[in-house]
């Protein structure tokens, strides 16, 4: 459901959700630990991105969290000549999680502002529309199952 609204996003300008044999299989990816919540390349093909969605404040240990999931991307999906990036989402950040960033240079974190004032619902697939304030931008980004009304 997400693939549409990702390519007209700004994300999906650079980026495509990740495809095996022509499906669309980067949203909720399986890996051999948990699912990744999006896993996207880049249209050169140089580069996959890993996008972790976090609602509220933001732990520091989502970062090993995510290096975890970019180390299974890196050692199991990219070749040797492509890169592995990694964003996470989130409402508030701490000192904590600053700390952590200050020491790493291929995850970023997003700060999401968005008002979801939107019901939910567990049996249709989701698209979350989120305003991430530095940018100025939107990105569509998929979580669970949410319905927009």
């Amino acid at each position: 459901m997400c693939g549409k609204n990702w390519k007209s996003a700004s994300l999906g300008k650079e980026y495509d959700i990740y495809e095996l044999d022509g499906e669309i299989v980067g949203q909720q990816f399986p890996s051999d630990t948990v699912s990744l919540d999006i896993l996207a390349i880049s249209k050169d093909r140089k580069t996959f991105l890993e996008v972790e969605l976090q609602k509220g404040r933001v732990s520091d240990n989502i970062v090993g969290q995510i290096q975890r999931y970019m180390g299974y991307v890196k050692e199991d999906l990219a070749e040797p000549h492509q890169h592995v990036i990694g964003i996470i989402t989130g409402s508030e950040d701490d000192l904590k999680i600053r700390r952590a960033f200050s020491v790493t240079n291929n995850i970023e974190f997003y700060r999401n502002k968005v008002n979801l004032g939107f019901k939910y619902s567990t049996i249709l697939d989701c698209i979350i529309f989120s305003f991430l304030a530095f940018t100025r931008r939107y990105y569509c980004l998929s979580r669970a199952k949410w319905l927009i009304t």
